[in-house]
């Protein structure tokens, strides 16, 4: 790819870096910092921009939007561990109050085995490409699965709430899921 291309997907694309920050880690920038997330977020458009291939069908904003994420993802947990050696903490409230913390931090809130980081590795990745799905589907897999805060459902308790039959539920859920896998794949 030549480096026009990449320069001009660049900064046609730079307000993606912003959209991913304060739309999925608005909490977190309070922990971590502004400027610093912002930062990180910009590597992660550029590594986009070199590696986008227009040739696969995906738009750039939908490729550049999961790999700014997984870029911010990777450096906040890298810089938690960095910190959580030092012992350098404070726990900050949604209310903006903050309170000195000894030995505890982003692990604290997160879970410190590799299974909850898998997982919430994997919630953040969902949350970002979950909104790309039609209404419906989007529905039908937050209850499923419940994710967004919801409980989880069965496909015939599904139904009614969205207004479709127990096999639409079971369509829209694997078709969902479907792009969802096509969407990691991309």
């Amino acid at each position: 790819m030549n480096r026009h291309y990449v320069e001009q997907l660049i900064s046609q694309n730079i307000r993606l870096v912003y959209y991913v920050v304060f739309k999925y880690y608005a909490d977190l920038i309070k922990l971590v910092g502004k400027d610093d997330v912002v930062s990180v977020g910009k590597i992660g458009l550029v590594i986009a921009a070199q590696r986008y291939d227009p040739t696969r069908g995906t738009k750039f904003s939908t490729y550049a939007i999961t790999v700014i994420s997984q870029q911010i993802y990777k450096e906040i947990i890298q810089k938690e561990k960095r910190r959580k050696k030092k012992g350098d903490y404070k726990l900050v409230y949604m209310d903006g109050d903050s309170e000195d913390m000894e030995d505890k931090g982003f692990y604290e809130m997160i879970g410190q085995d590799d299974a909850d980081l898998r997982a919430t590795e994997a919630r953040i990745f969902i949350e970002t490409i979950l909104p790309k799905l039609p209404e419906k589907q989007r529905k039908a897999i937050e209850l499923y699965f419940g994710l967004k805060g919801h409980q989880e459902h069965t496909q015939r308790e599904i139904a009614p709430i969205i207004g479709v039959t127990q096999a639409q539920v079971n369509r829209l859920i694997k078709k969902g899921l479907k792009k969802l896998r096509d969407e990691v794949m991309a």
